[in-house]
């Protein structure tokens, strides 16, 4: 082979290798963002029952708090339906859940500029669930 004939496939070498260099940067970039999205998404988010007259004030926290990558609607209407009904056989009804308001913030978990859910309720929607109460001191069994 003719010298022009190596110095076209040497420049074509280096260009192939400039080339999966910055295909492996670009893979090592997505991976890198991956793993961190990842770790985002298993954060624990605390889904709060907060009194609407009262925002601040809380009202109950559920026990179970979901990773933010599965805090979605039905998750989150089966954990608030796990919680006992004031009457018997009669789900809950609470406004602010068939609100836009809502989606939107599980949109703000899903990106993470929301760190937990809080569900404001009235007095009439506080009254619709028998909520458990926290207990004054653990019990202890007698051991034999």
């Amino acid at each position: 082979m003719s010298d022009a004939t190596w110095q076209i496939l040497d420049r074509l070498t280096i260009a192939f290798s400039l080339l999966g260099m910055v295909g492996a940067l670009y893979s090592a970039f997505q991976w890198w963002v991956h793993v961190r999205r990842e770790k985002v998404m298993s954060q624990p988010i605390a889904i709060r029952l907060v009194d609407a007259a009262n925002p601040g004030h809380l009202f109950y926290q559920l026990p179970y708090t979901p990773p933010r990558s599965m805090v979605t609607r039905s998750e989150v209407m089966g954990l608030l339906g796990m919680i006992p009904s004031a009457e018997e056989g009669k789900r809950f009804e609470w406004a602010w859940l068939h609100q836009p308001d809502f989606i939107d913030r599980l949109s703000e978990i899903h990106h993470a500029r929301l760190h937990s859910l809080e569900i404001p309720l009235t007095a009439a929607e506080q009254a619709q669930v028998k909520l458990p109460q926290p207990s004054a001191a653990p019990t202890t069994q007698p051991t034999a």
